[in-house]
């Protein structure tokens, strides 16, 4: 009787035992899952998926050019390259000599004053330019006046004059100054009468959109 207590007795502790590591076990097991999570969410590295950098512009947006200052739609009148007019010296020019390049005609005279306001700008496009584009700064005065003009001035500038008989009807004017802008293939895509700040920016996107053949 005494030996069947004590197995009874020896089977509950053991039993006990068993529950006990059990449940600390679990408790255990629970506990680094919960410590792990807690981890995972403090844990100074974030993993993102990557996205679509948004700084950088698009290819179409790269590919995207300024529109010519030249309105190709538009109908503009032909030069007429059969103008004849001469250096100070006397040789004789034909406007013909300078057939497939941009060129800057502007009337003018020495004793107009808005003429000789805009030549200073007229210079600064000259010297920025006149390797790409023929400047012909033309009057009908005599060539002694325009010598002794450019003596006192010394702008260095490329002066011509011309016969008033011999101007083409397409360079006709009333009032000096007047400036026309032959594109290279021989369309006048800009006349302007008075004068004008011809090196801001407008007039020289319009010279190196003609030198790029926009005018086609």
């Amino acid at each position: 009787m005494m030996n069947t207590k004590l197995t009874l007795l020896f089977s509950t502790l053991f039993l006990a035992i068993c529950m006990s590591c059990g449940v600390f076990k679990t408790k255990s097991k629970k506990n680094k899952e919960s410590q792990n999570t807690t981890q995972e969410n403090s844990s100074p590295h974030t993993q993102i998926s990557p996205e679509k950098d948004l700084s950088t512009p698009s290819t179409i947006e790269q590919n995207v050019k300024t529109p010519p200052v030249i309105d190709t739609s538009q109908s503009y009148t032909l030069a007429d390259y059969s103008f004849t007019f001469y250096d100070l010296d006397g040789n004789k020019v034909k406007l013909s000599q300078f057939k497939g390049k941009v060129i800057f005609l502007n009337f003018w005279a020495t004793w107009c004053g808005p003429c000789i306001k805009e030549l200073p700008n007229i210079k600064n496009l000259w010297e920025d330019y006149k390797d790409e584009v023929v400047f012909l700064l033309i009057s009908n005065e005599k060539p002694d006046r325009i010598k002794r003009f450019e003596k006192d001035k010394n702008t260095g500038l490329p002066f011509y004059y011309y016969n008033s008989g011999d101007i083409p009807d397409v360079y006709k004017h009333s009032l000096i100054p007047t400036t026309f802008i032959l594109s290279k293939n021989g369309k006048i895509v800009k006349k302007t009468s008075g004068s004008e700040p011809w090196d801001n920016d407008t007039n020289r996107q319009l010279i190196e959109n003609l030198l790029l053949d926009y005018d086609r």
